[in-house]
């Protein structure tokens, strides 16, 4: 029974288990037989010299495989102890169920099996115990039948759910015991008994026998049993509860019907939503009446009708601007629903539609309709054969809360669809709102594209008045002086502006005294070009007065206040001496000069300078600079430097490097200037540029100039006369022209005498081309011409002067003033 040396424990041991009734088995850690009583070779077959020493899991008694008997080894050894039934294989093949008990024996590590084999009287009682075990504590219905149908055994579970002791149940047919039941029960147990095989899945709908009881609903499986192998089959039943799983079932599917309905009207409303989007984003994307009208009836037709008619309302009547019909061929009908335009009478739906606001549905198209819409049996007939008999709709196009027109709808949609469901007049009253909008926004671009290119018109006229008027202000011919050289430039602005007030000029004050101009009155059109051409005049009036330009600017300060209380003037005005080789100048709030004093070298004068002209009290700084022969001065607007893509400081830096870089004639160097700073897109605004370099002095042996202060006495005139003549004969002048001068600077003289004040002086110049007289006295009070009548002896001494000079004329000086007449040389003593 043993392997190794026996012990007096070991054969007690050996003894002990040779006379237990129950096979035992050992089984080392190596998975080796290491005892095997007399018990076990009876049951297994095997005797102990066969099997010990041998590994366990290759003999096959509890499995053919080997890996599997080794991994239970292992179980039991982790778990300790383990117990059950488990078929176990004889000697001969043969399998018996057996009763095993296992349990590792420690420190070694074996497991010791007592195995027993399970009898069938045994079985039968476990069995019986299970299934009285099951009968008690299965929340499942259970019952049992005979062949006879009638009720064998019922469990609580089942007795509760037919509200019937379980008494009640026992020897009788489900008729007699469960008659409601009865109809379901009996042939699903009939079908079960007789052909042996189960029924599975059957619902039945059950009737509480309890008043009241709501019904519910039992899931029930039929299968077949037989009591003994020689008695027929009877029937077994499993009932389970469902009607709470059930209630959620339907509840789920009454939810998910909700659900799918409630996605199909969200289907349904994103569908309208989605059309409605559409609708007015095309109707949105254009501003032309005839596109708005067209998009209208692509949208309507043929989905929710078949002709598209839409109507504008002028205050009186309807007019028709369009109709659609989704038969594009019938062009016959299309054009005669066109000619019914504003015959509808006051009953017609359109008209209707008009006065209330508000949609009219006309679900059929009948003959008295028709009457009450139209008195002309000609347009019924049109509208029938356009409708078919059928319905349409009237939709007031209303924006800005107005109606502008009516939209209407005739005969059947898509797919029989009708424009007269509530839902699709509300689907279409949101189209007819966006078209209005369209339609209305696209007839107020139309008129105000009219008016703009009536506007344009108007001011292409007021601009060309403008340019007209500028032009006729400006100095018409080129300007000369005697000590400059000058060169101008004048862009009015581009076509799509208006001509402003920039002006220029050049003046000639006295004999070897030149003025210089430049000014912008600020603002565009007919206004400012008259007012530019009064600040002009103006100018030219004062300059005579030969006035420092501090003072000159400080005139016409008032003169743009009694002009105009908002006009804003820049200005600048200088004076150039020629004979000093200076110029004078005072700015009001105008741009910089610049100066070309020599090749390369620009200078930006960017002295001290006044608030523009017509701001309030006026005080100009006046400044003096170097002018010299050669030297050039450059005089501009701020159209010449400033536009949208260019800042002023920016457009000035460029004048001056082009100034610097620029040589030649000055009508080149202007040209090259203007076409240098020019924009892409030409001048947006006037530009005046005033070019002025002052002449080369040629030295002339002729060419000379008395001064000598008079004294204060008779003997005044006759002195200047003598010292007069004398010069003139010295410089080569005789005759008439001789006698002329003596006579002015006489009468010069004694004006002086007689209504100044010492010390008076006299002044004899020689130009090239005149002989100048300059007679300078000590009051400010200016000469005037007066009209000496025939018998008068005095009041003629200007006249003469006026008569005999070339011009003549005044200016004031700081202590005083001069008076000056100049006689131009005849050519043969001009060089």
């Amino acid at each position: 029974m043993t392997v190794g040396p026996q012990t007096p424990d070991s054969e007690l041991l050996s003894a002990m288990l040779h006379l237990v009734p129950c096979a035992v088995v050992v089984v080392d850690g190596a998975g080796r037989i290491r005892m095997w009583n007399d018990a076990a070779e009876s049951l297994l077959g095997w005797s102990a010299d066969e099997v010990i020493g041998q590994d366990a899991s290759t003999l096959g008694i509890a499995t053919a495989d080997p890996d599997e008997t080794v991994r239970g080894f292992a179980l039991i050894r982790d778990e300790g102890t383990w117990e059950g039934h488990y078929p176990l294989f004889r000697r001969d093949g043969e399998s018996i169920v057996c009763a095993v008990r296992a349990r590792t024996v420690q420190p070694e590590g074996n497991v010791m099996f007592a195995i027993e084999e399970v009898t069938t009287a045994r079985m039968v009682s476990e069995t019986a115990s299970l299934l009285d075990a099951l009968m008690t504590a299965s929340p499942v219905g259970l019952a049992f039948f005979d062949s006879e149908l009638r009720f064998v055994r019922v469990n609580e579970a089942l007795a509760r759910m037919t509200g019937r002791p379980i008494a009640e149940h026992l020897g009788k047919r489900p008729e007699e015991a469960v008659p409601e039941l009865a109809d379901t029960l009996v042939p699903n147990l009939w079908r079960v008994t007789r052909l042996g095989r189960p029924v599975v899945g059957q619902e039945l709908r059950a009737m509480s026998a309890t008043p009241g009881a709501p019904e519910g609903t039992w899931l029930c499986n039929f299968y077949p049993w037989q009591p003994g192998t020689a008695t027929p089959f009877g029937a077994g039943l499993a009932v389970v509860d469902v009607t709470a799983r059930r209630r959620v079932e339907d509840e789920r599917a009454l939810l998910l019907e909700a659900e799918q309905a409630a996605r199909k009207e969200l289907e349904r409303v994103r569908d309208r939503l989605a059309f409605v989007a559409l609708a007015g984003s095309r109707l949105a994307s254009t501003l032309d009446v005839g596109m708005a009208l067209e998009t209208v009836a692509d949208l309507v037709v043929p989905e929710f009708g078949r002709f598209c008619i839409l109507d504008m309302w002028d205050g009186r009547r309807l007019n028709r601007v369009h109709v659609r019909e989704d038969e594009q061929f019938r062009t016959n009908l299309v054009q005669e629903m066109l000619d019914l335009s504003g015959s509808q009478r006051e009953n017609h739906p359109a008209i209707k539609s008009v006065r209330t606001g508000r949609p009219v549905v006309i679900p059929e198209t009948t003959e008295a309709i028709l009457e009450e819409m139209y008195d002309d049996p000609k347009a019924r007939r049109v509208v029938l054969e356009a409708t078919g008999g059928s319905s349409f709709v009237t939709l007031p196009l209303i924006t800005r809360g107005r109606v502008i027109g009516v939209l209407t709808l005739q005969g059947p949609g898509q797919e029989g669809r009708s424009s007269t469901v509530d839902e699709d007049v509300a689907l279409l009253q949101q189209v007819s709102t966006r078209a209005a909008q369209a339609i209305d926004n696209a007839q107020l671009y139309r008129q105000a594209q009219q008016s703009l290119r009536e506007l344009e018109a108007v001011e292409r006229q007021q601009r060309q008045a403008a340019v007209t008027l500028q032009s006729s202000l400006l100095p018409k011919s080129p300007l000369e002086s005697k000590d400059l050289d000058i060169a101008i430039r004048y862009r009015p602005g581009t076509m799509g502006t208006q001509a402003g007030g920039d002006w220029y000029d050049v003046i000639e004050i006295t004999p070897g005294r030149t003025a210089m101009v430049i000014g912008d009155v600020m603002g565009r059109g007919l206004q400012a070009a008259a007012f530019m051409g009064q600040l002009r005049m103006a100018i030219r009036a004062y300059a005579r007065l030969d006035l420092p330009p501090k003072q000159m600017l400080e005139l016409l300060d008032g003169v743009v206040s009694d002009l105009g209380e908002a006009e804003i003037v820049t200005c600048v005005y200088g004076v150039f001496d020629s004979r000093r080789g200076t110029l004078t100048y005072a700015s009001a709030g105008h741009l910089p000069l610049l100066l070309v004093d020599r090749p390369g070298r620009v200078r930006r004068l960017d002295h001290e300078i006044g608030l523009p002209l017509g701001v309030g009290s006026y005080a100009a700084p006046e400044h003096v600079v170097s002018f010299a022969p050669g030297t050039l001065a450059v005089l501009y607007t701020d159209g010449l430097v400033e536009h949208r893509q260019r800042d002023i400081d920016a457009g000035i830096d460029k004048l001056i490097e082009t100034l610097a870089g620029a040589s030649g004639d000055l009508e080149s160097m202007a040209d090259a200037i203007l076409r240098e700073l020019k924009p892409h897109d030409d001048y947006d605004d006037d530009v005046a540029v005033l070019f002025a370099r002052a002449r080369t002095i040629t030295d002339d042996p002729t060419t000379g100039e008395l001064s000598v202060t008079l004294p204060n006495d008779v003997q005044a005139v006759p002195l200047a006369r003598a010292k007069v003549e004398e010069t003139l004969q010295q410089w080569g002048i005789s005759g008439d022209l001789l006698d002329n001068i003596v006579l002015t600077a006489d009468e010069l003289v004694t004006n002086a005498l007689r209504h100044g004040r010492p010390p008076v002086r006299l002044q004899l110049r020689q130009s090239e081309r005149a002989v100048i007289v300059d007679v300078h006295d000590g009051t400010a009070v200016p000469p005037r011409e007066v009209n000496a009548d025939a018998d008068d002896e005095g009041g003629r001494g200007l006249q003469l002067v006026r008569l005999l000079s070339t011009e003549w004329g005044w200016r004031r000086t700081q202590r005083g003033k001069t008076v000056w007449c100049e006689h131009a040389l005849p050519v043969s003593i001009v060089r």
